[in-house]
């Protein structure tokens, strides 16, 4: 997956007159011609004999110029084809070559919370996105409360209330496999505050181990969060990509990785990694540990940010968007980069002093933020995501045209 790539158009320019030949010009072409046509004359005869030879031998391959471009060879070389009048040595052993299948460009539409609520409704949501085009439907499997949304065998949730599914994985593909569609699962990572509650060890605490940590008061609804620098975070997470792996769901989106806000109270309770300069780090690896779980099963992770937080600050990378930072993010790991239209204004700032004027126009306006984002995501591989809150028909459809200008060959609808 990803965008097209195609090469710079250099742009030639010709001199559509010739001069005048002067007479002395003339009489030296006139006596140079002279010249060659004998040496030809002279280079024949002496070639003759090779030339003879070489059509008694079958017209040998001729040379190719050495200013012909030659495209870089990135396929693997075809094996030597038999001669027709040799008989090929039996062969028994059996051909172990894994045939690749061809890569299907994700057109994708995220499916409704109600979608997972029965069979019946699921296949309903199904076949109605088949019906408008799309070949992918996304579920949210692990929402970002942390409740997983399908019935899990995993021993350390199973029995607990962190699962709320009402199908199994298995029933759940079998709908998908009815109606010719492939699933993208979705799952929140480390916000998460039900999970905290079985996987005790995985539980963001405070420095010295005393109590969870809450990202507010009790009576104001605080909630705890999954710790991305514990081991058994990573592990929590990798065992549910493993199972929806397992199961023939092998394409995930690591969604809500990133460090909720701390208040000046946190500052003194917390590890203070929790406010280091290099903490993306942790965020990065919690994505990169999730996609190594995928891997081992068959499986690959999509990282999702938000558009806005990639942009809205010129000098860094905040909130969903914080893992970019970590230059070694793999650029294997494709970024699913979500568009929100309610989320900017009328200027995108770009510097201390300088901003961007954005269009008022919905699909101008995506033309315009992905462009900016280009500069901000190295040589990652970008999947918009266009959150359709607030948008026509007519500009969701006019946002498509743009992404397939924009030469994105994969997209999700919300």
């Amino acid at each position: 997956m990803g965008r097209k790539k195609y090469g710079t158009k250099v742009k030639r320019t010709y001199n559509l007159y010739k001069r005048r030949k002067s007479p002395l010009r003339k009489a030296l072409e006139a006596i140079g011609m002279i010249i060659l046509v004998g040496g030809l004359g002279f280079l024949g005869y002496a070639a003759a004999p090779p030339v003879i030879e070489f059509f008694k031998n079958g017209m040998g391959a001729a040379e190719t110029s050495s200013l012909e471009w030659k495209p870089e060879v990135t396929a693997p070389a075809e094996t030597d084809s038999v001669d027709s009048t040799t008989t090929a040595p039996s062969d028994t052993s059996e051909d172990n070559t894994e045939v690749q299948p061809e890569a299907m460009a994700i057109n994708a539409v995220l499916a409704p919370d109600t979608a997972l609520e029965s069979s019946a409704a699921l296949a309903s949501f199904v076949n109605s996105a088949k019906k408008k085009g799309y070949n992918y439907v996304v579920l949210e499997m692990k929402n970002q409360t942390g409740y997983v949304r399908y019935k899990s065998n995993l021993s350390k949730i199973k029995d607990t209330d962190v699962v709320t599914g009402a199908m199994t994985l298995a029933e759940i593909n079998a709908i998908f496999e009815e109606a010719d569609m492939k699933i993208i699962a979705r799952m929140s990572t480390i916000k998460d505050s039900v999970g905290p509650k079985v996987i005790t060890d995985g539980a963001v605490r405070f420095a010295d181990d005393s109590y969870a940590w809450l990202d507010g008061r009790v009576e104001n609804g605080g909630k705890q969060w999954l710790d991305p620098f514990r081991a058994p975070t990573s592990d929590y997470l990798g065992s549910i990509i493993t199972e929806l792996c397992r199961a023939g769901i092998t394409d995930i989106i690591l969604e809500n990785t990133y460090f909720p806000e701390y208040n000046n109270y946190d500052y003194t309770i917390l590890d203070q990694g929790f406010f280091a300069d290099d903490r993306y780090k942790a965020l990065s690896a919690i994505i990169t540990n999730g996609n190594d779980f995928a891997d081992k099963s068959g499986g690959k992770v999509y990282a999702k940010a938000s558009l806005y937080d990639l942009l809205m600050s010129y000098d860094g990378y905040v909130g969903t968007a914080e893992f970019i930072k970590d230059l070694k993010f793999p650029v294997s790991i494709p970024v699913v980069l979500e568009f929100t239209k309610a989320d900017f204004g009328e200027e995108l700032k770009t510097g201390d002093s300088s901003s961007v004027k954005l269009p008022a126009d919905s699909a101008e306006l995506v033309k315009t933020l992905y462009s900016q984002a280009k500069r901000y995501t190295r040589n990652l591989e970008i999947i918009p995501l266009i959150n359709t809150k607030g948008l026509s028909k007519k500009e969701i459809e006019s946002i498509k045209t743009v992404l397939e200008e924009l030469e994105y060959e994969n997209y999700m609808i919300n």
